[in-house]
């Protein structure tokens, strides 16, 4: 019973995204849990485990395919950490949803540094908007938190999403560990680019690497 892993929410809805999003039937909904990644301020590994899994895409084409017929649902938020894992997956999922034919919107969460190629079809079948994390626009406070992305990138993502026509939300992070006024500078220039900003403190969760 997919109810029972993918349950409708009546009223809710994704405020951060844009009015056009927001009239449509919405849905919450997950298809992976864990993350691979290795921030050292996230606490996703004592959530989750330290193995991530993943719905396969034809397995989440077909529960997509399911919530759409059963409560006409137009529009999807995906919570994933990170939308379903590997490209391969990703461009396998957008292959079997337009085969579907469902005329659906989605918005998930990326990282930074996704190929523009997966990005492009992401956006033709229905993705309309992505957010990363970003948390500083400091190289140095990126190495310190164990990011594993650089500020090179992080603006090379906005460009590429910007030139696709996303909607885009940026998570932020302010007070991380040995930050200065001038990296908290470096963060702040990138508010500018971004459609919807969540700007947190950094806070200490136990069994973190913090």
């Amino acid at each position: 019973d997919y109810s029972l892993v993918f349950p409708y929410v009546e009223g809710w809805k994704d405020f951060e995204v844009p009015d056009k999003l927001q009239k449509l039937n919405h849905l919450p909904i997950i298809a992976s849990r864990g993350c691979p990644f290795r921030c050292a301020f996230c606490a996703a590994h004592e959530q989750w485990g330290k193995i991530r899994r993943s719905l396969s895409p034809e397995e989440l084409v077909k529960r997509v395919k399911d919530l759409v017929s059963r409560y006409n649902i137009q529009y999807f938020r995906f919570y994933d950490a990170l939308f379903i894992g590997s490209e391969q997956k990703i461009l396998r999922f957008c292959e079997l949803l337009q085969k579907a034919g469902l005329n659906i919107s989605f918005r998930i969460d990326i990282r930074v540094g996704t190929r523009k190629e997966v990005l492009e079809r992401l956006r033709k079948v229905g993705c309309d908007v992505v957010g990363f994390g970003i948390e500083s626009g400091s190289d140095r406070i990126l190495r310190r938190i164990n990011k594993g992305i650089k500020r090179e990138q992080i603006e090379e993502t906005i460009r590429i999403c910007r030139e696709l026509g996303y909607w885009m939300i940026g998570f932020f992070m302010i007070s991380l560990p040995d930050e200065t006024l001038a990296d908290v500078q470096k963060t702040f220039e990138f508010f500018k680019y971004f459609d919807v900003i969540n700007l947190q403190f950094f806070k200490i969760h136990p069994n973190t690497a913090f």
